[in-house]
C-alpha cells in the first residue's frame, strides 16, 4: 500500500482552495456589480433585470438556478461566496414567508469583506439591526438607490489611463 503524498486527510480539497488563500481581496475601487441573494425562485427576475434593463448584476447563480443546472455545487458555492465578497453593492431579498438559507451565507462574506449591503424584507430579524445594512420596502427601491449608489462609487473611482 502506497503512503499518502501529503499529511493532510483532504488531499483532494487542497488544490481547489489553494487558490482561495492566494487571492488578494478587491478592495472597494476594484469592485464591480450588484450581488443579489435571494432565493432561486427569483433567478428569472433577476436574468431580466440583468439581460433586458441592462443591471450591472454579478451573480453567476442566477444561471443555473433552475433543477438540474448545477453540475457542480463546490463551484456554485465557490463562485457565490466569491462573487458576494467582491461585489460592490450586495441586495438581499426576501419576500414575506420565505426561508432564505444560502443568501444569509453570501450577506455575511459581503459584510465581512465590507460590502455595502442593501435589504428588502429583513425586518424581522436580528441582522435588520446592523448599521451596515440599508434597508428598502420594496426592491424598486432598492434599485433605484443602488443605481444613485453606483454612480457615486463610479465617480469616486480613480480613473484609468490608457484603456486599460
Amino acid at each position: 500500500m502506497d503512503k499518502p503524498t501529503s499529511a493532510s486527510p483532504y488531499v483532494d480539497h487542497d488544490a481547489d482552495i489553494e487558490p482561495l488563500y492566494n487571492a488578494a481581496p478587491q478592495t472597494p475601487s476594484d469592485r464591480r456589480g450588484i450581488y443579489i441573494a435571494s432565493k432561486v425562485k427569483h433567478a428569472d427576475r433577476w436574468r431580466f433585470m440583468r439581460d433586458k434593463v441592462g443591471e450591472p448584476i454579478v451573480s453567476t447563480w442566477i444561471d443555473e438556478a433552475g433543477e438540474g443546472e448545477t453540475s457542480d455545487h463546490h463551484d456554485l458555492w465557490r463562485r457565490c461566496i466569491t462573487e458576494a465578497s467582491n461585489c460592490e453593492l450586495l441586495i438581499i431579498y426576501r419576500e414575506p414567508e420565505e426561508v432564505l438559507k444560502g443568501a444569509w451565507v453570501e450577506l455575511g462574506c459581503a459584510l465581512t469583506n465590507n460590502v455595502p449591503v442593501f435589504a428588502v424584507g429583513l425586518d424581522e430579524y436580528t441582522i435588520a439591526k446592523y448599521r451596515g445594512i440599508r434597508h428598502f420596502k420594496t426592491m424598486k427601491e432598492a434599485m433605484t438607490e443602488s443605481r444613485a449608489f453606483l454612480r457615486a462609487s463610479s465617480l469616486s473611482r480613480p480613473h484609468q489611463r490608457g484603456g486599460e
